[in-house]
């Protein structure tokens, strides 16, 4: 009886730790609010992204048009940085679906690939 006790103590804490590493490995992603979007006079009035918040995070930007490629910015704590892109180019491109996880995670797709479409179902996946 003893073993068995012990044994289902050992396979319950290695679900619980398991359970507990994936969950970390994955977050929601909430981070939409964290970015600033405007066209900077001072970088030749191109599209940028500033992150608001008060940590860091990560931007994948994917145009609504297919055929243009997707890019990837990381922007610390009240950081900006442009697209280099204008505001005739962004609109050639449909404009943009933004992908925003935390410093340390990307965006992934329900087959846990790499975001690089237009997409509505993502969740940000620990690098």
């Amino acid at each position: 009886m003893k073993q068995l006790v012990l044994g289902f103590s050992i396979v319950t804490s290695l679900i619980l730790l398991s359970t507990a590493a994936f969950a970390q490995e994955y977050l929601s992603p909430a981070y939409n609010n964290c970015v600033r979007e405007s066209y900077d006079p001072a970088m030749y009035n191109w599209l940028s992204y500033e992150n608001v918040c008060g940590h860091g995070i990560s931007i994948v930007y994917i145009p609504y048009n297919p055929g243009y490629g997707g890019s990837q910015m990381d922007l610390g704590p009240g950081r900006h940085n442009s697209t280099g892109y204008s505001r005739s180019e962004v609109q050639q491109k449909g404009g943009f679906e933004l992908y925003i996880c935390p410093a340390g995670y990307v965006p992934v797709d329900a087959n846990n690939g790499y975001v690089n479409r237009v997409n509505t179902q993502f969740r940000c996946k620990k690098n």
